[in-house]
């Protein structure tokens, strides 16, 4: 038996599987990142390749005492019921927005300036500046290069510039 709200034994509990709540810890270099209202991405193991979205809707103004670490809740719409309750998730909560930039592959950026941009199958060398990035993309200013071109992401390691190259695509 469960215990009930005053702590004597309850025979059953009510869960609202809709309606989720998860629990995240905020360590403290990241606390100042994190408001009310920010955007989060959930995923979890028995959903591979699915991301659900929720809003985070509590960021403590104190840490606890002995982990340092500053509770979050991250609200979201389980419809659908794949989430369950007490289920471990991988939460990243938005911080950075960009809009209308041009994205790249991390793998396509050689010492954090240079990507190689194939026209008629030749490397071309761009001098880039980065912005925001994540895991596995990462946002460049460039004027010479255009949404839709096509980067090298393989091989650009000791590719020099104006080579001949053989594109092998999946």
């Amino acid at each position: 038996m469960l215990p009930g709200v005053s702590g004597s034994p309850s025979l059953f509990r009510l869960v609202n599987l809709n309606n989720l709540k998860i629990e995240i810890n905020i360590p403290d270099k990241n606390i100042n990142d994190i408001e009310k209202g920010q955007k989060a991405i959930i995923e979890v193991d028995n959903a591979p390749g699915q991301k659900f979205w929720g809003v985070v809707s509590f960021v403590s103004p104190e840490a606890e005492p002995y982990s340092g670490m500053f509770p979050c809740h991250i609200k979201l719409e389980n419809s659908k019921g794949i989430l369950k309750p007490n289920q471990f998730a991988r939460v990243s909560v938005i911080i950075n927005i960009a809009t209308d930039v041009i994205i790249v592959p991390q793998t396509s950026l050689i010492n954090s300036q240079f990507i190689f941009v194939v026209k008629n199958n030749i490397a071309l060398k761009k001098s880039v500046k980065t912005g925001i990035s994540n895991n596995n993309m990462i946002e460049i200013d460039n004027a010479g290069i255009n949404a839709g071109d096509e980067v090298v992401t393989k091989g650009n390691v000791g590719l020099r510039d104006q080579s001949k190259i053989i594109i092998h695509r999946k």
